[in-house]
């Protein structure tokens, strides 16, 4: 009797699997699925999103509705609570995580209300993009060394933004000094100061910069100091990453945890607990996307530059970041906010 049912048990298990997957794909059929923003449609989060939301639906089994929905608010924390908390866990809500949230569980642990963790990594549309130092070509400073000997004034809209980490935690390490300058509101007007000779340094997306202000590389007013990501820039090569100028295991340490955020790229998370066959739907949905002529076209339209990753490279870069040691994670947090 039991040699009969081993065969028969099998032959259920086997009628069971694809019946799953085949269930996972007609849970879609008739759903809208919600691409979601943690800030409003006019910038380059909002605008990426819905390039997502008008791609992605034709390679989910099903063809769902696929909507952008914009939660601006909390610097990413009001959409990122919400997928972690209240979003439904079945697999009709995604979004584009503000790439320094990670890097704000560990230094402001209070302010946040999810495990980075424990999203569900569905994608990245790329490795991240640069953040490079820049400073005046007029400037004396040629190299980090430079900048112990020759005052640098940087320009920062404040406390716990990246330029502000960086420069303080420079100052801090390697003795550079880097005066910081803040009360700036945008980017743009960091970069008007930049070019009047009010500050002779800033950082700024590279990739951003090359888009909306070639004009400040081509008439040589700018030149690198610095690039904050993990890999250099083809075009400024030369340049070092803030991680090969560390001196000591642990100022590497420090520095790779203030260049997270730029080693992120454009990742896109579901809540915890989404059923296994609804994640690998999304997920291949996603990877097809990615690989899509079209959407590369019009991703490339509104500033986004689309290169295949696997989504657990994006998933590696979240957890290292969230499991920094304590020691570590306090001293720059100290930092960010200002203290020596």
């Amino acid at each position: 009797m039991t040699g009969r049912l081993i065969p028969l048990l099998s032959a259920l298990l086997l009628a069971v699997a694809p019946a799953s997957a085949q269930d996972a794909a007609e849970f879609f059929r008739g759903k809208t699925i919600r691409v979601l923003a943690a800030f409003d449609a006019a910038g380059n989060a909002g605008l990426i999103v819905q390039v997502v939301a008008n791609h992605i639906g034709k390679h989910i089994p099903g063809n769902p509705i696929v909507i952008p929905q914009f939660m601006p608010g909390g610097g990413g924390l009001v959409q990122a609570n919400y997928i972690y908390s209240a979003a439904p866990k079945d697999g009709t809500a995604f979004g584009l995580l503000f790439d320094n949230l990670p890097t704000t569980q560990v230094l402001e642990p209070a302010s946040v209300k999810f495990d980075s963790k424990r999203f569900t990594v569905i994608g990245a549309l790329n490795r991240g993009e640069n953040g490079a130092l820049a400073i005046r070509s007029d400037h004396p400073i040629k190299t980090v060394a430079d900048a112990r000997r020759h005052e640098l004034v940087m320009a920062s809209t404040g406390p716990g933004t990246t330029a502000y980490s960086i420069g303080n935690a420079l100052n801090n390490t390697l003795q550079t000094k880097i005066r910081l300058v803040m009360g700036y509101t945008s980017g743009g007007t960091m970069l008007h100061a930049f070019e009047q000779g009010e500050v002779s340094s800033l950082i700024i997306d590279y990739n951003s910069l090359k888009r909306d202000s070639p004009q400040m590389i081509q008439s040589g007013l700018m030149k690198f100091l610095l690039q904050v990501g993990d890999h250099r820039e083809a075009e400024i090569n030369s340049v070092p990453l803030l991680t090969e100028v560390a001196e000591t295991s642990q100022q590497k340490a420090l520095f790779m945890l203030l260049s997270s955020g730029r080693r992120m790229g454009k990742v896109f998370i579901a809540p915890p607990d989404v059923p296994a066959e609804r994640v690998d739907i999304l997920r291949k949905a996603f990877a097809d996307m990615v690989a899509d002529p079209d959407f590369v076209t019009d991703a490339a339209r509104v500033g986004t530059r689309v290169e295949a990753r696997p989504w657990q490279a994006a998933a590696d870069v979240i957890r290292e970041t969230v499991e920094t040691p304590v020691e570590l994670a306090e001293l720059a947090a100290k930092l960010s906010a200002g203290a020596r």
